[in-house]
């Protein structure tokens, strides 16, 4: 039997719940898991051993992850974590949520990140529309314990983007909302995302750390942008000491952090 190209569940017909796995869904390539129309979202939660989406290797390309609710109940409010929400290994050109009306999924809620990209592979995802560490209203925290969004490794990955609707909300996390690190993190860009506040855009949400740091040999990604819709707010980390953007050594290369918008009290871009 040919393997599908569209994936639907619901929680009241089957229970995602799947302790003795690893993963509550594993892709490989072209998939559609979810959809833009109403009722077409999953709810993909409480796989407390493993990650919710699980993109693996090269041949798990071209998927599209869209308007379900990752790490949550059905309402978007209620935290039922993942250990990850949506982690993408060694694979390329994958679309997590997207710009479109009801695309952008609710990751929140997870037992570690909101979304994981680790390896060389791992190259040419897009990141957009997403609520990553709020409630589906995007006024409340359902943090992530351990961040939003981490890119480990892996080159040339956008998160968010300078086109209406592409942005993502990354907010109430524990930790840092995004994470560029390792080599091999090339030519990353993180552009047009609120970080740490509410989807109004200015009323306090922080992330607990950092709104995005780069470290440990990154080199060559840029936050923000110089074209229309490209710079990032951010804003209100819930610790002290903590910056909008932290560069974390000086290893960590040719960082371009231009026209974004910092808020006080977190309103620093430190090298």
């Amino acid at each position: 039997m040919a393997a599908p190209d569209h994936f639907l569940f619901d929680l009241e017909q089957l229970d995602l719940r799947l302790v003795h796995q690893q993963e509550a869904l594993r892709a490989a390539g072209g998939h559609l898991v979810g959809g833009l129309s109403a009722g077409a979202g999953n709810v993909i939660s409480g796989q407390g051993r493993g990650n919710g989406v699980y993109l693996l290797g090269s041949t798990a390309a071209g998927n599209r992850v869209q308007g379900n609710r990752i790490g949550t109940d059905i309402t978007g409010r209620v935290a039922m974590g993942n250990t990850n929400g949506i982690g993408i290994s060694n694979a390329p050109g994958n679309f997590i949520g997207g710009s479109a009306l009801g695309a952008g999924n609710v990751i929140s809620g997870n037992l570690e990140s909101g979304v994981y990209l680790v390896g060389s592979e791992a190259s040419e995802n897009l990141i957009e529309g997403n609520l990553i560490g709020t409630d589906e209203s995007g006024c409340a925290a359902v943090p992530n314990r351990l961040g939003g969004v981490y890119l480990y490794g892996c080159p040339s990955n956008t998160v968010g983007g300078s086109v209406p609707g592409a942005g993502n909300l990354i907010s109430g996390n524990s930790k840092v909302g995004v994470a560029i690190g390792d080599p091999g993190a090339i030519g990353n860009r993180v552009q047009g995302n609120l970080l740490g506040t509410q989807a109004d855009g200015w009323s306090p949400l922080g992330n607990e750390w950092h709104g995005i740091e780069v470290l440990n040999l990154a080199a060559s990604n840029v936050i923000g942008g110089s074209v229309a819709g490209a710079a990032n707010r951010i804003a209100l980390a819930r610790v002290t000491g903590y910056d909008g953007v932290r560069v974390r050594t000086a290893r960590a290369k040719w960082t371009a952090c231009w026209r974004n918008s910092f808020r006080r009290p977190t309103w620093r871009c430190c090298w």
